[in-house]
């Protein structure tokens, strides 16, 4: 097992050489569209800082799953507009209403699509099969959201890795999202 700096080094390079593109391409054989994916910024920040820069008062959208062997949880933050233009692209329907269970499931769909890629991408620096939890979608006020999820396991660690995400669909608005890596207690 590695140990947190080498997990936390290795996500950084996977996100860097090849996981935008990965992403981008599963994403474009889903629906048949351009997709580009792309980092807009990365940062390490203590978990008092991320706390405070992500409550804002709002409702976002939250995807959460455990990078099992690595004990390493993943959370992506989207606002609730970009997540449903993000399900819109995912079921090819973007002048058709969704109904909410479909949007929710485009969601699953969209962090399968980041989780199993950040997994595969793992799995080959580390030469070995990394899994994932099934991805969890909650839909809440930030505030909420960071109490639950981020919170708990900030309180134990030093560090919290984030990368700012950018998305565009063939010249379509820039849809951003965030995701939050924070080590678990086996790292």
């Amino acid at each position: 097992m590695r140990g947190k700096k080498n997990l936390m080094l290795l996500v950084s390079e996977s996100a860097s050489k090849g996981l935008c593109e990965r992403i981008s391409n599963s994403i474009s054989e889903l629906t048949g569209l351009p997709i580009k994916v792309s980092i807009k910024s990365r940062a390490k920040k203590a978990p008092e800082e991320i706390i405070a820069s992500l409550s804002r008062n709002e409702l976002i959208v939250a995807i959460y799953s455990l990078i099992e062997e690595q004990k390493t949880h993943v959370i992506l933050l989207l606002s609730v507009s970009g997540a449903r233009r993000i399900s819109e692209i995912l079921l090819l329907q973007a002048d058709m209403e969704l109904s909410d269970e479909e949007a929710l499931d485009a969601l699953r769909e969209f962090g399968n699509i980041v989780f199993g890629t950040l997994a595969s991408e793992l799995s080959r620096k580390v030469g070995g099969k990394v899994t994932y939890t099934i991805p969890e979608v909650v839909i809440d006020y930030d505030v909420a959201i960071i109490e639950s999820l981020i919170a708990p396991l900030a309180m134990v660690k030093d560090i919290i890795e984030i990368l700012e995400f950018s998305i565009t669909s063939g010249g379509d608005e820039e849809l951003d999202f965030d995701m939050l890596m924070i080590p678990g207690d086996n790292v």
